[in-house]
């Protein structure tokens, strides 16, 4: 995978993140508080800002009641497209 492909998925994961979160109608507040982050690091990862490490990742997911391996298959259809 290379670097421009890298960049690319994880502003596709973040995207899916934001509209689960968006879809839930679930704050980036409250998405922080049961993930265990600061707002401030959520709202760098779900607008793609800033990679997310894989234990954040999971919290995230956790938070948002979505199967990580389901996300990341999601985000690879994505790309594929």
């Amino acid at each position: 995978m290379t670097t421009a492909e890298s960049a690319e998925t994880v502003r596709k994961i973040a995207d899916l993140l934001r509209v689960a979160a968006f879809q839930r109608r679930i704050t980036q507040g409250a998405i922080a508080k049961s993930a265990g982050l600061s707002r401030s690091a959520v709202s760098e990862y779900l607008n793609g800002h800033t990679a997310i490490p894989l234990s954040a990742y999971l919290d995230l997911c956790a938070a948002l009641r979505i199967n990580p391996n389901d996300l990341l298959d999601e985000a690879q259809a994505g790309l594929s497209e």
